[in-house]
This record gives C-alpha cells, sequence and structure tokens, in this order.
C-alpha cells in the first residue's frame, strides 16, 4: 500500500470517529447498568433486577466482585470491534453512513458518552500507530481478526453472566444465614 492512500485511510478513519463522519458499527447491545446507577435506584427504592435466561437476579447497590475489570475489557474490546468494522467498510462507503460510530455506541452498546468517545480516540490511535504494510495485512487478515472479535464477544458475555449469577449465588447465601 502506498504511503499515500495509507494517508488517506487515516484521515477517512478520523472523520469516521468524529462527531461530523458516518460510520457503521455492527451493533452490540451490552444490557450493563453501572454501580452509581444501582446505589441511586436503590436509594430511592427501585432496585434493579435483570433477567439472565429465565432466571431473575437482583443486581446489589455495590460494584460487584470482577466488575470493573470486565467494563475494561469490554472497552477495550469495542476499540477492536471498532477498528475491525472500520477496516471491513468499502473504502467507498465509509463516509455515507446514517448514524456515527460515536451515537451507536452511547445508544446501542450503552456507553457513557465519555467511555464511547475514548474508544473512538483508541480505535483511531490504534490505526494510526499502524504502518502502511501493518495496515494492508489488517485489511487482508480481517476476516480472522473479526472472527476473533466474535470469540472475544462471547468470553465477555459469558464473564459478565458468572459475575451476575456470583451476584445471585451470594446473594442467596446471605438471606440463608
Amino acid at each position: 500500500m502506498m504511503a499515500g492512500k495509507f494517508e488517506l485511510a487515516l484521515r477517512n478513519f478520523k472523520s469516521f470517529c468524529n462527531s461530523s463522519g458516518r460510520g457503521k458499527l455492527e451493533i452490540v447491545h451490552v444490557h450493563y447498568v453501572p454501580a452509581t446507577i444501582r446505589a441511586a435506584l436503590t436509594r430511592i427504592g427501585a432496585p434493579v433486577t435483570i433477567e439472565l435466561e429465565g432466571e431473575s437476579i437482583d443486581l446489589p447497590a455495590q460494584v460487584l466482585p470482577g466488575e470493573v475489570e470486565w467494563r475494561a475489557d469490554l472497552l477495550k474490546w469495542l476499540v477492536r470491534k471498532c477498528v475491525s468494522d472500520y477496516i471491513a467498510t468499502p473504502v467507498q462507503q465509509r463516509d455515507e453512513f446514517d448514524n456515527t460510530i460515536e451515537l451507536q455506541l452511547i445508544v446501542h452498546t450503552g456507553l457513557h458518552p465519555l467511555e464511547a468517545r475514548i474508544v473512538l480516540q483508541e480505535a483511531y490511535a490504534l490505526l494510526g500507530g499502524l504502518t502502511a504494510d501493518e495496515y494492508e495485512a489488517m485489511t487482508n487478515g480481517n476476516p480472522l481478526f473479526k472472527g476473533h472479535v466474535r470469540t472475544e464477544w462471547d468470553g465477555l458475555k459469558a464473564r459478565y453472566a458468572k459475575i451476575l449469577r456470583g451476584s445471585a449465588e451470594s446473594s442467596h447465601r446471605s438471606l440463608a444465614t
């Protein structure tokens, strides 16, 4: 890949990431309620109950063991997912999408606007740090990269379910004692 094409791809990615750019992120729905929201809702008498695979789980107001680490890993994963989705988008279509990536991260993925902005900045930094040869290799290897991203997502979902189930088990144990 020639340096000029690489620089153009980076410029396109920058506009793809900022609020005036358009982009397409494969929608990822994350049904996550942060501990601060759970605490505030509990304080006003509206504790949070979620359903996980047909089981109702009352979520505690405090941070769950492993929750912060999971959330950080989710954000890192979203950076990789944004890069993968960007690379998979045909060059001629990168500026012609209906919704911005940032809005999709906020609305569909449930990120706080600050988190969404950071995810996009990190994705841009990741792409911007690639040499032309590395960018070309990522473009050519994107189906493999995309498969890896999907596998990571499955792992994140399983970890989150385990965290929630651990919360339910802990709640049941404390009720029994």
